[in-house]
């Protein structure tokens, strides 16, 4: 029986439970495009054989900005206004706008301008470290390589927040399909 032991979600993953393989179907971006069959849990297309499927780079960039969009509203308690992602060989910068909760913004006005911002960056940097593992595994799964370093800073002034991660080689990604008119 399908979907015996495991609840049904109402967000765009629908998780079955078939042949004792737990398996997870998108419902708006299925995984692979290129067979539009369910995927595992790990991403992997279930077609049988090896699924040569690759991403373009926008989809690359626009995975990771979705994975650290849903990491900041689960673990910051607060989603960013906008993200923007760029991938350059092996660097990955993503640039994060209106990250401030008003917490925060509430505290850089009742204190001294630097003990503030201070305050601020110490709590940011101490989240971000502490998720720091999370946060690898969103841009490794989106890319399919592994992070090496990564760098991050905020900024109390225009509530951006800045993410350099260098990667262990430039992730591969097709070319994007060019129209001749």
């Amino acid at each position: 029986m399908i979907g015996a032991d495991l609840g049904f979600t109402t967000g765009p993953l629908v998780t079955y439970t078939i042949w004792r393989a737990v398996v997870t179907k998108a419902s708006r971006f299925p995984n692979c495009r290129k067979h539009n069959i369910w995927v595992s849990r790990r991403g992997r297309c279930l077609s049988g054989g090896a699924c040569s499927t690759m991403r373009t780079q926008g989809e690359i960039e626009a995975a990771i900005c979705e994975g650290i969009s849903r990491f900041e509203q689960e673990f910051m308690g607060r989603g960013p206004e906008d993200v923007h992602t760029y991938l350059v060989g092996d660097l990955v910068i993503a640039r994060l706008q209106g990250v401030l909760t008003a917490a925060e913004r509430q505290l850089m006005k009742a204190l001294p301008a630097d003990k503030g911002r201070d305050l601020v960056k110490q709590i940011r940097f101490q989240l971000f470290e502490a998720a720091r593992p999370i946060m690898e595994s969103i841009i490794h799964e989106a890319t399919g390589v592994k992070p090496l370093s990564m760098h991050h800073d905020v900024s109390t002034v225009t509530g951006e927040e800045v993410l350099m991660v260098t990667l262990a080689e430039s992730p591969p990604f097709r070319a994007k399909k060019t129209r001749t008119n």
